[in-house]
């Protein structure tokens, strides 16, 4: 299987049979037939992802950034396969939607890999002519950021960014700056697929290793005054500080602690946890970000596997049981061929690398012969891994998908936006005739609402009117002594009673305190929601913060249960700037943010952009929590550059369809589309 042209048979054979299985969400599938999966149709559904224009996104969306481009490649190569077009993967699959670059680092990471694996699969060395001068990473401070930006720490050099140009502009560039372990890690690996050396790696390595806490893990300690503690050591930063060691060629010091740390990390027994538990349903074989079952968030995942694995096999040695790993990693793999992040979930570009390159360690650790030629590679190549074989990503049988019911077609689309400017009752009528049916004002003040909801009794429209705040004096705390901020936005029912308001009134207190994220979940998001509020934070910095806070919110421990997808400011779409949300739209309830600084003259032409809609017997509020609770919210993006058909939606499968179906019955922008 080395040719293109079988590929291109295989991924139109894979389109072909879409209908036959559609992807829906987890746990609302039903077993009829069976399909026999395995490597190559892990093959196939990489292939699958691949656009008209060559490159690589999500199956579902029509957009090609390089934050998709590079799990998609590192599958192929890792799963023996060619990439047909690699010209068309540099030449549209290297960008991201302009606006402000997101988590920076992750980009530069994601392109500079990308042209390594390309060039390095096709032969052709990177260049490492004299004339490409090492470069020089620095610490930009303790500050935890809204974006980060390896090219700086103001404003301009993330913000108004013209997407395709980072990539030129960081192999021009000889002096960045890193702020945790991860940025770090990401830095020094870019540099070297640049075939470029780092010029100052010894404070680079001192940094690293004031991280390691006694038990040998390690803690992205974010504060001056802050020392790692085993309770708050972490798989995936362990994983950043051993990978970014070994490719500045330095020990790892107390190699076997950090080996038993990220050993004791995999999910041995379920003999702990109670029948219907989580941990349950996801099983055992799996690594979790901590052997501490209390910690917020900690269940077992693919990403924290690929990370444990990652770090055992550069210590040279395995986990505690990796028969038990491989047959959960196999248990991901769905009837399309691709994996999902936990079992059941639904299969993407991201959980698919993870789980092949997983399978790839694995398999590199049983083989004798390759272990002992790892010392003869980079210290890049080995962290990117082999091609993985048949025995390790054996052929099984999987249920195919029975579609769920379909939605009514007694339901109508309604029209939300949130955070959205405080109006007057004279602007409802507009308002409506633009397609609003409910409007979540950015405001506290509960009396806000009173005219608007009397004028609404006297002169009825189908629209209803809530709050949603964003706490700006809210602060977190999270692990290494990290401090967040726009991590509180929530929806306020004008209609609750005086008690219910005081449940607010405690919650807003709590947050104003800069609790831990535990006490966070306790006191502020657990009374909100008992209320039906959704809660979502605006930012969610980095990834790892992201998995835990949203994870509890999936399972309904506390987390945010809402996703904030949509928003008014430029680049609009918060899944392409911050991808590892793609996880959580079918999980979480997809919402649009207008994040209105003004007056509605003022903020206007943002409400068109993007809005979520609900699929309901009504506009009301109520009548949106029953649509989200059921699944029956999408969350719609127009006009954002790079977006051929100049839409995107995200939500579960069913809801999409059924309001792709009816596009012309709410459609609120202009024919054709524009972009920014």
């Amino acid at each position: 299987m080395k040719t293109s042209s079988r590929f291109e048979i295989l991924r139109l054979l894979l389109t072909a049979t879409a209908v036959a299985w559609p992807a829906i969400s987890s746990g609302q599938s039903v077993a009829r037939e069976s399909r026999s999966v395995g490597l190559d149709q892990a093959i196939e559904y990489v292939l699958s992802c691949q656009k008209p224009n060559g490159a690589f996104g999500p199956t579902d969306q029509d957009y090609t950034d390089a934050a998709w481009n590079y799990p998609a490649i590192h599958s192929l190569r890792l799963l023996g396969a060619e990439v047909s077009n690699s010209e068309a993967v540099l030449r549209h699959g290297l960008a991201y939607p302009s606006g402000h670059a997101g988590y920076g680092h992750w980009l530069v990471y994601h392109q500079a890999m990308t042209r390594w694996l390309l060039s390095s699969a096709s032969g052709t060395k990177v260049d490492t002519a004299p004339n490409r001068a090492p470069a020089t990473l620095t610490h930009q401070g303790f500050e935890v950021r809204y974006y980060g930006s390896p090219f700086g720490t103001g404003g301009e050099e993330f913000f108004k960014t013209d997407g395709p140009s980072t990539a030129s502009r960081f192999q021009q560039t000889t002096e960045f700056g890193f702020y945790n372990l991860s940025s770090l890690h990401f830095l020094i690996a870019a540099t070297l697929a640049d075939g470029r050396e780092v010029a100052n790696p010894e404070p680079l390595v001192e940094f690293i290793r004031q991280r390691q806490a006694a038990n040998g893990g390690f803690v992205d300690v974010r504060a001056a005054d802050t020392e790692p503690s085993d309770q708050e050591t972490h798989l995936s930063h362990t994983y950043h500080a051993v990978a970014a060691l070994t490719l500045l060629n330095s020990e790892i010091p107390r190699r076997e602690l950090c080996a038993e740390f990220a050993q004791s990390c995999q999910l041995q027994s379920l003999d702990e946890f109670p029948q219907g538990s989580p941990e349950r349903e996801i099983g055992a074989g799996g690594f979790r970000f901590s052997p501490e079952s209390t910690r917020p968030g900690n269940y077992a995942d693919v990403y924290y596997t690929c990370c444990g694995l990652q770090v055992l096999s550069l210590l040279d040695t395995k986990p505690e049981s990796s028969q038990k790993c491989v047959d959960w990693l196999s248990s991901l793999q769905n009837h399309d061929g691709g994996f999902g992040d936990r079992p059941g979930w639904r299969s993407r570009l991201y959980s698919t690398y993870y789980a092949v390159h997983s399978l790839a360690i694995l398999s590199r650790m049983q083989d004798e012969t390759s272990r002992r030629s790892a010392d003869r590679r980079t210290a890049l190549e080995r962290l990117a891994g082999r091609p993985i074989g048949h025995e390790f990503l054996k052929t099984r049988s999987v249920s195919l998908p029975k579609r769920v019911p379909t939605i009514e077609d007694s339901l109508e689309i309604f029209q939300a936006l949130f955070k959205t400017p405080v109006v007057e009752p004279a602007d409802l009528k507009g308002l409506s005739q633009r397609g609003f049916n409910l409007l979540a004002m950015k405001t506290d003040d509960f009396e806000t609402a009173r005219p608007l909801l009397d004028s609404l009794t006297k002169k009825p429209l189908p629209i209803d009117i809530v709050l949603c705040p964003e706490a700006y004096p809210h602060r977190l705390k999270r692990h290494g002594s990290a401090e967040l901020h726009h991590v509180g936005n929530f929806t306020l029912d004008p209609k609750w009673d005086a008690h219910q308001r005081e449940v607010w009134l405690k919650a807003d207190e709590a947050g104003r305190e800069g609790v831990s994220w535990a006490e966070y979940q306790r006191r502020v998001l657990k009374p909100l929601q008992k209320l039906g509020s959704h809660c979502y934070p605006e930012q969610d910095y980095e990834l790892e913060f992201a998995y835990s806070a949203y994870d509890d919110g999936v399972y309904g421990r506390g987390g945010y249960n809402a996703v904030q997808v949509g928003f008014n400011w430029s680049p609009r779409d918060f899944v392409r700037v911050f991808p590892w949300r793609e996880r959580y739209i079918d999980k979480l309830v997809p919402v649009a943010d207008a994040d209105s600084h003004g007056d509605l003259k003022k903020w206007s032409p943002q409400l068109d952009h993007t809005r979520h809609l609900y699929i309901a017997s009504g506009p009301g509020y109520a009548d949106y929590l029953e649509a989200a609770r059921n699944g029956r919210v999408v969350c719609v993006v127009y006009g954002v550059e790079g977006v051929p058909s100049g839409v995107s939606y995200y939500g579960p499968p069913t809801a999409v369809d059924y309001v792709k179906r009816r596009v012309e019955e709410w459609k609120w922008w202009p024919t054709p589309p524009v972009t920014d």
